[in-house]
């Protein structure tokens, strides 16, 4: 694919639907079509890489590489390890390597960003008919919606998301993406549109009761105000302000009593003190279920729990318990890289990604799912690959 891209072929026009409908298929729990796509973008990638006799070496893929690596010879290691994990750690491998054949410009991005937006907001919109239609048709009372968990089984059934937190994350970009094409839009009419997406996408987070979901639209709000400030005209200002005090507000609604979770604390003593053992290699791959119900009663010690404890919910102490401090040092490396190119960038989609997923890091474990690391991916490369595309020298 040519660098400078003046006008759309049929080359972009494919991508751009590949990566709108990958995004798309996030809010979907369905892993076939996400697997389509995945699949569907690596064979057009390596199609238009050997085309184009081009590739595009990115040092974020050397980490992602190390991982990979790290899973495989885990499972040659664990032979008793389910299937799902191979393809797990494969996609850690296929992202870079896709973006690495291809080359998505400033046009396109556009375009993808109008999509996906537009196409969130068609979900959310089904999603607040859903809640609309329980609460005011079907006369439900009011204290079954202080269960967070029967809210998103209530109205985010099938074919809809079933994780508040996953949702939230997924949906978060979104938010960036509202305010690029806010500063972009030509009137002021196209301006305010773009930019009342953002209250829908807060309101369901809110509804869907996911903390660290708000938490993280409140920080993204911040950073957008202050970013985009001195491109918006005066009534979008008012507006930002209103929106930057409403974020300071998620900030103390999102952490109530969140740091004192009693679950979340027990977890992590237990895989600190866990780690302590096995400091510098680690447990091994996927061995924190046989841990945690490592009890006299099993199935009690998981009851306990309001979720399945698969894992810590800590990508932090999950990634230091199977592999040790030093098969996770790809992992901190791969953060540390990139704060640094952020800061050396100053773009604000790569600033948003880490503000995204720096915290959420500290709640869950995206690795352990493809729910969890497709959206990362694809989000991550799609930045890395346009930051990666203005360092080129211009021929």
């Amino acid at each position: 694919m040519r660098d400078n891209v003046s006008s759309f072929d049929w080359q972009s026009i494919a991508l751009c639907v590949l990566i709108s409908g990958m995004f798309l298929s996030f809010v979907l729990e369905t892993f076939f079509v996400q697997t389509l796509f995945l699949w569907l973008l690596g064979g057009f990638a390596i199609y238009t890489g050997i085309r184009a006799r081009k590739f595009y070496f990115q040092w974020y893929s050397v980490f992602f590489l190390a991982m990979f690596l790290l899973r495989i010879l885990a499972l040659w290691r664990q032979p008793e390890l389910k299937f799902s994990n191979i393809e797990i750690s494969l996609s850690f491998m296929l992202f870079p390597l896709f973006f690495s054949l291809i080359k998505v410009n400033e046009n396109m991005w556009i375009i993808i960003q109008k999509v996906v937006v537009i196409g969130f907001a068609i979900f959310l919109c089904m999603i607040l008919y859903n809640f609309i239609i329980h609460i005011y048709f079907e006369n439900l009372v009011r204290e079954t919606f202080t269960n967070a968990k029967y809210l998103y089984a209530l109205f985010l059934k099938e074919p809809f998301y079933g994780h508040p937190s996953f949702l939230a994350v997924i949906l978060a970009p979104s938010i960036p993406m509202c305010f690029n094409l806010a500063v972009k839009a030509s009137k002021n009419w196209q301006q305010w549109l773009w930019l009342l997406f953002i209250p829908l996408i807060v309101f369901i987070v809110f509804v869907i009761g996911s903390r660290i979901g708000l938490f993280v639209c409140g920080m993204l709000i911040v950073l957008c105000c202050i970013y985009f400030f001195k491109k918006l005209n005066i009534v979008s200002k008012i507006a930002l302000g209103l929106a930057f005090v409403a974020a300071i507000g998620m900030f103390r609604i999102s952490t109530i009593n969140y740091t004192e979770d009693p679950i979340r604390k027990e977890m992590n003593a237990f895989a600190i003190e866990k780690i302590k053992e096995h400091p510098l290699l680690g447990h091994g791959y996927g061995t924190q279920h046989a841990h945690l119900n490592d009890t006299e009663n099993p199935q009690e010690f998981e009851n306990s729990f309001i979720f399945i404890v698969n894992h810590f919910h800590n990508t932090y102490l999950d990634e230091t318990f199977q592999f040790g401090f030093i098969g996770a040092l790809p992992f901190f490396l791969l953060i540390l890289y990139l704060i640094g190119f952020a800061l050396k960038k100053r773009d604000v989609f790569l600033f948003s990604f880490l503000i995204i997923y720096i915290p959420f890091f500290y709640v869950e474990l995206p690795f352990n799912s493809m729910k969890g690391i497709m959206p990362m991916m694809l989000f991550l490369a799609i930045i890395m690959n346009l930051l990666h595309k203005k360092e080129l020298p211009c021929k």
